[in-house]
């Protein structure tokens, strides 16, 4: 600290005032005063000194403010006032010339002992990790790529990648915080990593508390085969944990600080693709979904059909409310809000789990039905049709009505899946002019 106080110690006191204290020659109590003063007695000694301060009026043409400083010396014969006081004896200070000194030591060890503290800071930093110029290139690069993926899954399987390369690992894996624990969801080995739910260990503890943990592992629960080099790292994610990227290695070769935190820096961008990416498959979801119904859309229709070419183990049917029309008009547009709703609940309720239900538009639904034939397609929508029928709706005044409805089937015999909806179109009012309240099935062009 030596070589910060010197320079500055001898800066201060080069312009701390020069010179030193005037001496002053006036006489102390107890001092012989004999010949001092004319008429004093030889052997007089001095009893008493006092400084009076009166104002300026007192003394003539005073120079120092508004008042004078007069020195009074006092014996046992006589009282004397000097008005001509040595400059040191009006304008000398109760404090002692040491303290200039004092403040000087004081500045001076004040500023090197903060520039000491801002070095050994200095020195932490720069004794820590410092990511490489192609590590930072490589993490760049990677937030690119993650940035441009719209997929959360692809998002993570990213991070994974990239982490595994960044930090020298065999292996790495992205783990999402579960209220019973944690799960593996993305991992470049799947068989280095557990299956199922892990419930406690080295990753629930950096999803509890954000903080990265670098250590041996050698009862790891998300581990399949420890002990093995292991560093997890936390996904911050809108102020809250997302998730943890893992990576490991052979036992005998433990993850550096400078490896750490090449991961370290990567998780950020991770974080804000994973945001971005759940709020684009939001909104595409949005998209795809009837607002009133909360069955898919036409749009989305439209695009499950475009990715079926080629496939003939399934069939498309088109489903119409009987007199819809009369029955909005008669019980108001509520309650044929209404009536759309529990229609579409019952033809869900009679479809299989692996069949899709859409809202075409307005009184009309859409069932895409997978892996059947025209026949088990047409028992499937009897089904729906008989659960519509029993269906109470309640009309405007409470009064309960069952609506009914006709349905078109179609095998996908065609090589152009997107004519499905008009094939079954034509079937549909092939069972409107049969009467209505039926199932009319054709097996394509």
């Amino acid at each position: 600290m030596f070589r910060y106080v010197a320079p500055i110690f001898v800066l201060i006191i080069t312009f701390l005032p020069s010179g030193t204290p005037a001496q002053d020659d006036s006489p102390d109590k107890g001092d012989d005063i004999s010949g001092i003063w004319p008429g004093e007695a030889t052997s007089a000694v001095l009893e008493e000194v006092e400084l009076v301060t009166e104002p300026s009026t007192s003394a003539p043409e005073p120079s120092l403010g508004s008042s004078v400083n007069f020195l009074v010396f006092r014996s046992h014969t006589r009282e004397f006032a000097i008005d001509e006081l040595p400059s040191s004896a009006a304008t000398e200070s109760n404090e002692p010339a040491i303290s200039w000194w004092w403040v000087a030591f004081t500045v001076a060890a004040t500023i090197a002992a903060s520039l000491t503290t801002m070095q050994f800071v200095r020195r932490r930093v720069g004794s820590g990790s410092q990511p490489t110029n192609s590590r930072v290139a490589s993490v760049l690069d990677a937030g690119r790529r993650m940035t441009g993926a719209l997929d959360e899954d692809e998002v993570m399987a990213i991070a994974v990648s990239e982490s595994v390369v960044l930090a020298n690992a065999q292996a790495g894996a992205f783990a999402l915080p579960h209220p019973a624990g944690a799960v593996i969801t993305s991992s470049s080995d799947p068989t280095m990593f557990a299956k199922g739910l892990v419930r406690s260990g080295a990753l629930l503890q950096v999803l509890e508390t954000g903080q990265t943990i670098s250590t041996i592992a050698h009862a790891e629960p998300c581990l399949t085969n420890p002990p093995m080099a292991i560093a997890i790292v936390p996904v911050i994610e809108s102020g809250g944990i997302a998730g943890a990227t893992v990576v490991v290695r052979s036992v005998d070769r433990p993850f550096t600080s400078d490896e750490t935190t090449s991961v370290e820096l990567l998780a950020p961008t991770t974080g804000t693709a994973l945001l971005a990416a759940a709020e684009h498959n939001s909104m595409a979801t949005a998209a795809d979904i009837d607002v009133m119904t909360a069955l898919k859309n036409r749009r989305r229709l439209d695009h499950d059909l475009a990715e079926l070419q080629g496939d003939s183990t399934l069939c498309f049917a088109m489903i119409d409310v009987d007199h819809f029309k009369l029955f909005n008009d008669s019980h108001g547009h509520l309650a044929g809000d209404i009536a759309l709703q529990s229609v579409a609940s019952a033809i869900e309720s009679g479809v299989r789990e692996l069949d899709t239900v859409y809202r075409f538009g307005g009184e009309e639904f859409s069932v895409l039905l997978r892996g059947c034939g025209v026949e088990e397609a047409q028992r499937i929508l009897e089904r729906v049709r008989m659960t519509v029928e029993s269906t109470p709706v309640p009309g405007f005044d409470g009064t309960p009505h069952f609506l009914t409805v006709s349905a078109g089937v179609v095998a996908n015999d065609s090589a152009d899946p997107m004519k499905l909806p008009q094939l079954a179109d034509e079937a549909l009012y092939a069972a409107k002019h049969a009467g209505r309240n039926r199932v009319v099935s054709t097996s394509g062009p």
